[in-house]
């Protein structure tokens, strides 16, 4: 699924159809550099309509959501709630709200509704995600905690015991903890480097999300992607790209 405000993205689209809306596709394309909000929840399986409320949410919140509103064609409204998939009540609503020309209304509900969309997704990728699982790498190498260190690598497979990793579901968000006694996790720190550490707290949550090959990419606290590089280095990157994909075997 792509980038809803790229050039070819739904909001664009609509935005382009209606008469005189080229005049407002210049923000939304440049937009479309960092749209990291609408661009997780794309990833994320959601519609696309979802995540470009998202983003809106993301990059401006109610304002920019409802200036959205207020310039679509009423066609155009009604496709965007229809592919939001809100309920009845809703739509009846948010449809009277705009009606009335109090967009910002409208935009408030839509906005949470999508909140709570994101937030049921991600609980059920959490889960999803969870359990005894090894990480595979697009270089077919297996993400390794090791014993002795606070260190993790990739491993040439098949998996041996140190690429085993239990991936515990906590409702929404995932924390990876190695096979080892006590415990390690892993952490990702803000630098980009990824290590272990003896204790769960805010470096270590990850948020997951998956991808059209079924492959899964993890988000840290600090809004970089779980990475592992052909070098075998773990990190963390910015973007996410075929590096931050990620398959996960149970063992």
């Amino acid at each position: 699924m792509g980038n809803p405000f790229s050039k070819r993205g739904i909001i664009t689209k609509i935005v382009e159809a209606v008469p005189g809306g080229g005049l407002i596709t210049s923000p939304i394309h440049a937009l479309a550099g960092n749209p990291r909000e609408a661009a997780q929840a794309a990833i994320g399986g959601l519609t696309s309509a979802t995540s470009a409320i998202a983003g809106a949410a993301a990059t401006g919140g109610i304002g920019v959501t409802a200036t959205m509103l207020g310039i679509l064609t009423n066609a155009a409204r009604e496709a965007l709630i229809d592919e939001l998939k809100v309920t009845p009540e809703k739509k009846k609503t948010i449809t009277a709200n705009m009606k009335s020309g109090n967009y910002n209304k409208a935009a408030e509900i839509l906005l949470n509704d999508g909140s709570e969309k994101l937030a049921a997704n991600s609980r059920q990728l959490s889960a999803e995600s969870g359990g005894q699982r090894c990480l595979k790498t697009e270089h077919d190498t297996y993400l390794r905690a090791y014993d002795s260190e606070w260190k993790v690598d990739q491993a040439n497979g098949p998996p041996k015991a140190w690429e085993n990793w239990y991936v515990e579901d906590w409702k929404g968000k995932v924390v990876f903890k190695a096979i080892h006694s006590p415990g390690r996790f892993l952490r990702a720190h803000p630098n980009g480097v990824v290590d272990l550490v003896d204790r769960p707290q805010a470096w270590e949550i990850w948020t997951p999300f998956k991808n059209d090959d079924d492959s899964w990419s993890f988000l840290s606290v600090h809004g970089q992607w779980l990475s592992a590089q052909g070098d075998g280095k773990v990190c963390t990157m910015e973007k996410c790209l075929s590096s931050e994909r990620f398959w996960l075997e149970r063992w």
